[in-house]
């Protein structure tokens, strides 16, 4: 089984000490590290991408389940870049990650817990072919106590991101880009469960805990 650690978005958070960690969970993995253009300058990043132009707003122009409506008068109206963060994704795996089992999409700003195995994670995905997400709610003390979420707005039509394990052969690249063109890829979660979860048969993991942001 062959990994591949994936970095992409905007540097920020304790971006140091969490790739760090991140070697010394997986030290085995290959590594990879991309970022926009405009982004400061870093001696271990790979490539530098054109930010992709968004001429919709795909927080509130589009459809979404129900359990989404909460926010269209809030926060949404903010969220008009976030379905950049799964094109980013696309970018770095089409580059670089072609020959690899399984792919840990990691932002800079991603904290794992000391005691989450992310080998583990990386086996189970590979064996249930299965994407796999973790998050951790802000408020939330404990988030090295993982519990699988099987229900409810957190998993339906819904695959959390603050880190996401998958195989390869589950990410669809071309559909990320087509969806993007035709104004129909949705933001953050709701665009990564379009991307890695319904064309294989809503058949993702989300588990509470494990990784946090910064």
């Amino acid at each position: 089984m062959k990994i591949a650690v994936a970095f992409s978005g905007l540097i920020r958070g304790n971006y140091q000490k969490n790739i760090t960690k991140l070697k010394e969970k997986l030290p085995m993995a290959d590594f990879w590290f991309t970022t926009w253009k405009g982004q400061q300058e870093e001696s271990f990043i790979h490539k530098y991408y054109d930010e992709p132009v968004i001429n919709y707003n795909p927080a509130t122009e589009i459809s979404y389940p129900q359990t989404y409506q909460r926010f269209l008068r809030g926060p949404a109206k903010n969220w008009q870049d976030r379905s950049k963060q799964i094109l980013a994704h696309c970018l770095v795996v089409h580059d670089f990650c072609t020959d690899y089992d399984v792919i840990v999409r990691a932002r800079y700003d991603c904290a794992v817990s000391e005691y989450t195995n992310l080998y583990d994670y990386c086996k189970m995905t590979y064996d249930t072919n299965k994407s796999i997400g973790f998050f951790t709610p802000r408020n939330s003390r404990d988030p090295g106590n993982l519990t699988q979420v099987t229900h409810g707005d957190r998993y339906f039509q819904h695959h959390v991101d603050h880190m996401i394990i998958h195989k390869k052969s589950l990410l669809h690249i071309d559909l990320a880009w087509k969806l993007h063109h035709e104004k129909q890829l949705r933001v953050a979660e709701y665009g990564w469960w379009q991307v890695l979860s319904e064309p294989n048969g809503d058949n993702h993991l989300a588990f509470r805990g494990g990784v946090k942001l910064d």
